[in-house]
């Protein structure tokens, strides 16, 4: 069990050393156009998301480095920020957006591993913003070799003795926009974090992402109660008209 640990402990660190070479900035095509919105300011504050695949209801994430590992007795926290501004077709509004998340994780020994997210909304007509908390399955924090142990009139005292845990998990979080978004920023936080004791270790990755966005049509307004008698006369008269020529 130990000669496997320090095998995956070395893998682990490999893919540390990696995600020092990303660099922030703006997505690589920052703006574009969709049939119900065009884009613009597309941002990833620290380049772990990545750049997105335009797709017509949204953007797709591949992130390649959004990693978070620890080995012997360790601690590690990664956390990134994607951003874009939409403004929606002519005629049309924003209605919902909804983000989440795909990712896997592996505990061996005594560790845990946990993700977080959330999505926010911005009307940038008005300045109100809607968030929104992205919700795990599983459950997040995953662990291994926790054991809780309860002595009566005292606090929980937590010890370890060794295990094994790994799986996939998904998220998701949708806002509901009021009408009238018509010129909005997304905003969506991302967060991954491990915890490994002695020689155990512990990985959480992020696999993909995605960012969806419906719109609607703004409907016409009502004609006025007063013209409705106006327009059934005007209707009448016409074909009235049509009659009297044939």
């Amino acid at each position: 069990m130990k000669h496997f640990l320090t095998i995956a402990a070395v893998s682990f660190v490999s893919i540390a050393s990696l995600a020092t070479t990303v660099q922030a900035g703006p997505w690589s095509v920052p703006s574009g156009s969709q049939p119900t919105f065009n884009y613009s300011s597309g941002s990833d504050l620290n380049n772990h998301f990545g750049t997105p695949l335009p797709v017509t209801n949204g953007f797709t994430f591949t992130p390649q480095l959004f990693v978070s590992q620890s080995t012997n007795d360790s601690t590690h926290n990664l956390a990134d920020t994607t951003s874009v501004i939409l403004n929606a077709a002519p005629n049309r509004h924003f209605s919902w957006i909804s983000a989440g998340f795909l990712g896997d994780y592996q505990i061996l020994g005594n560790g845990s591993a946990s993700a977080s997210g959330q999505v926010r909304v911005r009307n940038l007509d008005t300045m109100q913003v809607l968030v929104q908390a992205l919700s795990f399955t599983p459950a997040m924090p995953q662990q291994a070799g926790l054991v809780v142990e309860t002595s009566e009139g005292e606090s929980d005292e937590m010890s370890f003795n060794g295990g094994f845990n790994s799986g996939l998990f998904e998220s998701s979080g949708v806002i509901a926009l009021p009408e009238g978004w018509s010129n909005i920023k997304i905003e969506l936080d991302g967060l991954v974090s491990t915890y490994a004791q002695g020689a155990s270790a512990s990985l959480i990755q992020l696999k993909s992402g995605h960012i969806n966005i419906g719109s609607e049509v703004i409907p016409l307004p009502a004609p006025p109660l007063a013209a409705i008698p106006a327009i059934g006369i005007a209707a009448w008269y016409r074909k009235r008209m049509r009659s009297k020529r044939a």
